[in-house]
């Protein structure tokens, strides 16, 4: 064995080595991952599958609530808009999911892929799905859910990423791609030139989770994770000034670090989501947490993340919600606390409107539109 690294090592370029270490690694990893936790798969074919079934692929099996909402929200969006029945394949039973629709799939079936911030060359599970729904069903639509994307490099895109640049070019006739901030946007039309992409909202902001609901306190909904960039300093006082007014503070998240799966997830994400339904304000710098306020009708204090998808995607869709206030750290902290002082004094139980679902979904429900009157022509 050590004679054959030495052989391909002398053959191949340096960047091939250590591609094919990375990914030799990577599916022994895998391979186990899927092994402990693959099921066979359990479910009727639905009603009404002759019309076309919906499959969405990928959907996820952690604690992080914000992806969970995403699967959520995504199976409801379909389900609100179409007629078509929605069957759901984990991330952990995508390999039995693709060899049932190898032998089951008709003309008329259109395929979905979990939406998120998966695209690019750090979650390689998320993007290998990805590859193997395009490559596999080379006949039926693929429509992959709104994303944002995450290349470490785009100037100097490695073996990896063009791999992926090869599978969507060969089946841009089928992939349809949307992106959810108009940062990824860019970015995927400078990678995928030749693929079709738009611009659409996150899948979450398309719910609505008002209610009539007392509200009181202030949700404090942060980061503790690697992705966190907001100051201890700054947070410690607004938490000082905001208790100093009269306001009791909770401390909550939205990754709970409990697996979940489709038969536990809408409890769980609608038990957080009802913590937002009941607090007077939210202060947070994960991405849902800014659009659980939004859809519960909560005034809320933002931060940015390390990868700016909540810049992104407030920037986007949100700039206008006078009672959503987005602030970005600087040198000069004590600027930012007095600005977002002030922000709390003004927008505490102010008013949050509605999203408009059917303007800002309307290039995805065109699409979807177009592609089930095409299949039913079939």
């Amino acid at each position: 064995m050590s004679q054959l690294k030495k052989v391909i090592k002398s053959v191949l370029s340096p960047e091939m080595t250590n591609f094919l270490a990375s990914r030799y690694n990577y599916i022994k990893y895998h391979y186990r991952m899927f092994e402990t936790f693959s099921t066979k798969l359990d479910f009727e074919v639905p009603e009404g599958a002759n019309d076309g079934v919906f499959y969405i692929f990928g959907t996820p099996i952690s604690g992080n609530l914000g992806d969970q909402a995403i699967a959520m929200a995504q199976s409801r969006f379909l389900q609100d808009h179409f007629n078509n029945p929605v069957v759901e394949f984990q991330i952990n039973e995508t390999l039995a999911g693709v060899k049932y629709l190898r032998d089951h799939i008709k003309s008329n079936d259109i395929i979905f892929i979990q939406a998120g911030g998966n695209i690019g060359d750090i979650y390689y599970d998320a993007e290998n799905v990805r590859r193997k729904l395009i490559n596999t069903f080379t006949e039926n639509p693929v429509v992959q859910l709104p994303q944002s994307v995450t290349f470490r490099n785009l100037d100097q895109m490695g073996f990896d990423g063009r791999v992926s640049q090869s599978i969507y070019k060969q089946q841009k006739e089928h992939f349809y791609l949307f992106a959810r901030d108009h940062v990824s946007e860019d970015k995927l039309k400078q990678i995928f030139p030749e693929n079709n992409i738009q611009l659409v909202p996150d899948i979450v902001l398309s719910l609505n989770e008002r209610v009539d609901a007392q509200k009181s306190g202030v949700l404090f909904a942060l980061r503790a994770d690697v992705e966190k960039e907001l100051d201890d300093t700054l947070v410690e006082q607004l938490r000082q000034h905001i208790e100093n007014e009269g306001y009791v503070v909770k401390d909550t998240d939205t990754d709970i670090g409990v697996a979940l799966d489709k038969f536990t997830r809408d409890a769980a994400v609608q038990k957080k989501i009802a913590e937002f339904q009941s607090a007077s304000l939210v202060v947070t710098d994960r991405l849902h947490g800014m659009i659980f306020s939004v859809i519960t009708g909560t005034p809320a204090i933002v931060f940015d993340n390390y990868n700016s998808k909540v810049k992104n995607e407030y920037n986007d869709w949100l700039s206008d919600y006078q009672n959503i206030r987005f602030f970005e750290q600087s040198d000069q902290n004590q600027d930012v606390v007095a600005e977002v002082k002030q922000a709390f004094d003004t927008i505490i139980d102010g008013a949050v409107p509605e999203f408009d679902v059917g303007a800002k979904y309307k290039p995805l429900l065109d699409t979807i539109t177009h592609l089930v009157q095409t299949s039913d022509m079939k």
